[in-house]
């Protein structure tokens, strides 16, 4: 009877140890959208409002890219955009939670284009950047699906863009598959 109980203490402390090393091996939402960000930040600044350029007469172009990653409900509510993200196969309302979180590390080399990326706001000619922010990310419950709001300002041509940008999970990967059009500005 004893070397029952021992077998069966054994069995149930084997799957508990399973169960841990399974549930430490899934990222966290924080953690997929920070890889997200980092790995598509050129998807992201590939069509940013380049007639900030020509202010800028070295061709250097400020990036200020906020360091987190916001919940704006306020946002979803006045643009009314829950259709664009259902129609991806997400069932999102306004009751809906997205995650927040903070971006520790951003990529400082950016494909074929000579920009200084810059967290803080300061010693900066406002005319001469254009700034990034990333609002609302949201992923599934299986984790294969995902989108992010990202929010461009061209502060020297005073003009902006909200738009969203879809990914799904394709072996272990975050695939960037769609961008859409919210806002303009």
């Amino acid at each position: 009877m004893v070397g029952n109980f021992k077998l069966y203490f054994c069995f149930w402390i084997f799957l508990f140890s399973l169960s841990v090393i399974s549930c430490n091996k899934q990222d966290t939402s924080s953690e997929i959208g920070e890889k997200i960000i980092n790995k598509n930040i050129n998807i992201f600044i590939d069509d940013l409002h380049w007639s900030t350029v020509e202010k800028n007469k070295n061709f250097t172009i400020p990036i200020f890219i906020s360091n987190h990653v916001t919940d704006n409900k306020l946002f979803l509510e006045e643009c009314d955009c829950f259709y664009i993200f259902n129609s991806e196969g997400f069932n999102v309302d306004s009751k809906s939670t997205y995650v927040s979180f903070f971006i520790n590390t951003v990529p400082l080399k950016v494909e074929n284009k000579n920009i200084k990326f810059v967290k803080e706001n300061t010693n900066i000619d406002l005319e001469k950047y254009v700034e990034i922010s990333f609002n609302n990310f949201y992923i599934n419950k299986n984790q294969t699906k995902a989108f992010l709001i990202v929010e461009k300002i061209g502060h020297g041509i005073r003009s902006w863009t909200k738009e969203v940008y879809f990914f799904k999970k394709v072996d272990d990967n975050w695939k960037f598959y769609k961008k859409e059009l919210l806002l303009i500005g």
